[in-house]
């Protein structure tokens, strides 16, 4: 189950929104020094996990339907995975809790493509094989994770892939998605006054 980026990105979306709520229901903490409600530490975990998640997501659903479907009944579990979690990710993250992409959230982004990467080099080494393909004819691309991507049979043709991947696709999708990001209006807690006994407080400090 492991083996597949779709899976890697069901994984990381889930533990986003678990977080998410999380952190929609988690205690802010009044600042003495700013006088402001800060959010909890924890929100910062749930906002690198959204910008993995949304980009994943994006990058997923766009990959399996252009290269990697090829017709057939459609199940639930196919939408889900390549489509409806994607949405669900984008509402939370961009209107709900209204998370702002940065650029370098990019690193993040390039640390899951990379690592998952790196893992089909690792799979085409081994012996673990296709769960969800599989005969005894070595010439097929059934122990492949994906029919373009056959590090053993096609190389040259996975390396260009790759390639284009990493330094054109990845920076493009997460461009749009700032783009997104930035035309949402944020939404900021507002100053509050501080309580008699933290003024004290301050003012014992100065």
């Amino acid at each position: 189950w492991i083996i597949f980026l779709t899976h890697w990105c069901t994984l990381i979306s889930t533990l986003y929104l678990m977080s998410s709520l999380i952190s929609m229901v988690g205690p802010y903490q009044f600042s003495v020094q700013t006088g402001t409600l800060e959010s909890p530490k924890f929100a910062k975990w749930t906002w690198g996990l959204f910008a993995m998640s949304i980009h994943c997501q994006l990058f997923v659903t766009i990959l399996f339907w252009y290269l990697v479907y090829d017709g057939g009944t459609i199940m639930f579990k196919t939408w889900y995975e390549h489509g409806v979690l994607f949405v669900i990710v984008a509402i939370d993250g961009f209107f709900i809790h209204r998370f702002p992409l940065r650029f370098k959230h990019i690193f993040l982004v390039y640390l899951l493509e990379i690592s998952y990467l790196v893992w089909t080099g690792i799979h085409s080494t081994t012996n673990i094989g296709n769960t969800n393909n599989s005969d005894n004819d070595p010439e097929t691309d059934d122990d492949a994770l994906y029919g373009v991507l056959n590090w053993n049979q096609r190389p040259q043709a996975s390396a260009i892939l790759a390639v284009v991947l990493v330094f054109v696709v990845v920076p493009v999708l997460f461009l749009f998605l700032w783009i997104v990001s930035a035309c949402i209006p944020r939404r900021y807690v507002e100053k509050t006054e501080l309580p008699e006994d933290e003024e004290e407080m301050q003012e014992r400090r100065v």
